[in-house]
Parts: C-alpha cells; structure tokens; sequence
C-alpha cells in the first residue's frame, strides 16, 4: 500500500497548506500505524490458531488414552473368555468370573443367578 501525497493534499483540506516534507511526515506515519495493525492482527490470528492446534492436540490425547484404557480392558475381557472356556466346570467359572470383578471392583450382581442355574440342573 501507498499513500500519495498529491491524494492527500487533494482529499483533504487541512493539509493544502502543508509542505511536502510534512505530507510525508504524515503519509510514514500512517504507513506506520498501518503496517502495526496489520502486525498486530496476523500475531492475534496466529495466537488464536495456536489455541486451537493446542486445544486439538490435548484432546487427541485425552481420545488417544481412552483408546488405550478400551483396549487394555478389551484384552482383559478377552482373557477372561478364554479362562472361562477352559474351566473344568461351572464352580471354576464362577470363581473366575468373582475373582475378575473384585479385582476390577464391579458389582458382581450374577451370583444369585448363578446359584439358582446350579440348583435347576
């Protein structure tokens, strides 16, 4: 961007009177002031993005340590599974199924169930 003096002495009346010196004086300053705002307002639209990219990368972590967390309860479900498919018998695959909720502290809320299941048979 340019400022003419011509347009400046032109545009306005307060400045006819003006030397050319201080047209220039004026036009740098402006120049100035323009050059800061337009300084200022990439620098804020660079901080706001950094946010943002800030923001984004904390929550992929957050998602990153939920996918995590499912997967290592996954493989835990997965052993479980498979230790209850290879029990001897009903006992040991209650005892299995008491022993994997305490340890995860889940309500064990089939024991009941269980119990009645037994005594049907």
């Amino acid at each position: 961007m340019e400022i003419n003096t011509y347009t400046l002495r032109k545009n306005n009346d307060e400045f006819s009177n003006l030397t050319e010196n201080q047209l220039m004086a004026i036009a740098n300053l402006c120049m100035d002031y323009y050059k800061k705002g337009e300084s200022d307002a990439i620098d804020d639209a660079y901080e706001d993005k950094q946010d943002e990219i800030d923001e984004l990368e904390d929550k992929v972590s957050e998602l990153e340590d939920q996918v995590e967390e499912y997967s290592r309860l996954t493989d835990k479900y997965e052993d479980l599974v498979k230790d209850i498919y290879s029990a001897n018998d009903i006992e040991e695959a209650q005892g299995l199924i008491r022993d994997f909720a305490d340890f995860e502290r889940y309500n064990y809320r089939w024991e009941d169930w269980l119990k009645n299941d037994n005594n049907s048979k």
